[in-house]
């Protein structure tokens, strides 16, 4: 087990979480968060990850149909519970989830991952953090499709598949939605995939493993800061955000195959739940600004105080969700629907 990438992942997560709770201080308080738009940086660790396991783990044994089927499996039963939970929640409390715009179409679209306008006019789901699962998918696919090709091919294939549906997302920038997949952060999935060909080609880990797994991570942190400093507002997330999750990354797996270490419970349970985290946090915020906000009477020492509550009833209701939910919904799948001819994979996160 690669630990340390575990725990980098339930990190990723709750500076997502992080993000959001600030996001709804700063509406309901005035008070400015601090860097609080770097939570945002979570997301692109996840995406280099996310590249980095299919082609590391996922992708080594399964046939095309099963690797989709696993994802499938994986992804969508608490996705698909958590986006009707706020359909069922809009019908009741319509301004809980402002954003969202439920129709029997955005239903759909959102359960299916196709990029739709919500009720602000933005390319996001009823679950508006799904918006980066509606890329997710489409990285599944192009990595299925590269999977009926030679195996040595596999990498160069995806990195080709992911050029094209960028170029299409650009070109077509006029058309709403095709304009949703022009966007450069696709490119983190194949950072993500060219460190999982480099990781497992033996010839070729030695030379990325020269380096201290420490001085890829420093590097990560200091082009971060060094884009936040100098191009606070470019557009090109791959460069400004993606680099620096790569760098990072990386050397948190030569950290791991290096130097491996014990799991650590609390850390890696995080790790493991971090899905389940990213899904239902807002849930927690929606709950916490309605109970906890103002009991704390916006006061600074309220809000601050406020930010290991939110964290701490995440934890707790992401790791009931993996043990209760995702993992039972997985095997439920797996077993109704077993692999003919090759042997189920193992778990990849």
């Amino acid at each position: 087990m690669l630990t340390r990438l575990q725990i980098l992942r339930g990190f990723a997560a709750y500076m997502v979480v992080l993000l959001h709770w600030g996001d709804v201080v700063r509406a309901e308080t005035d008070y400015f968060v601090p860097m609080n738009n770097l939570g945002n940086f979570g997301v692109d660790l996840f995406f280099v990850v996310s590249g980095f396991v299919m082609v590391y783990v996922a992708g080594r044994k399964a046939s095309p149909g099963r690797f989709i089927f696993e994802r499938i499996a994986r992804i969508v039963p608490l996705y698909w519970i958590a986006t009707l939970a706020i359909v069922a929640a809009q019908a009741f409390r319509p301004w809980l989830f402002a954003k969202s715009l439920v129709t029997p179409e955005t239903i759909l679209s959102s359960l299916f991952f196709i990029p739709a306008d919500n009720a602000v006019g933005s390319l996001e789901p009823i679950l508006f953090v799904g918006w980066t699962l509606n890329l997710e998918m489409v990285f599944y696919a192009l990595f299925a499709l590269s999977m009926f090709g030679p195996k040595a091919w596999r990498v160069p294939l995806v990195l080709g598949l992911i050029t094209i549906v960028y170029a299409i997302g650009v070109m077509f920038s006029a058309d709403h939605v095709i304009s949703f997949y022009g966007n450069p952060i696709l490119f983190e999935f194949a950072a993500g995939c060219v460190l999982g060909s480099l990781v497992t080609e033996p010839t070729r880990f030695p030379a990325l493993s020269r380096l201290s797994g420490w001085a890829y991570i420093a590097a990560g942190l200091a082009l971060l800061v060094a884009n936040e400093f100098f191009l606070p507002s470019f557009d090109n997330r791959f460069i400004r955000w993606g680099i620096p999750a790569s760098l990072i990354v990386t050397g948190v797996i030569v950290l791991d195959l290096k130097q491996p270490i014990k799991p650590a419970g609390l850390l890696v349970s995080l790790g493991d739940s971090s899905y389940s985290a990213y899904l239902l946090h807002w849930f927690v915020l929606a709950a916490c600004s309605l109970l906890i906000m103002p009991l704390m009477g916006g006061s600074l020492i309220g809000v601050i105080l406020t930010y290991p509550v939110v964290i701490g009833i995440t934890a707790l209701l992401s790791t009931f969700s993996y043990r209760l939910i995702e993992i039972p919904a997985r095997d439920f799948l797996r077993r109704r629907f077993p692999p003919k001819r090759t042997k189920a994979i193992a778990e990849t996160g």
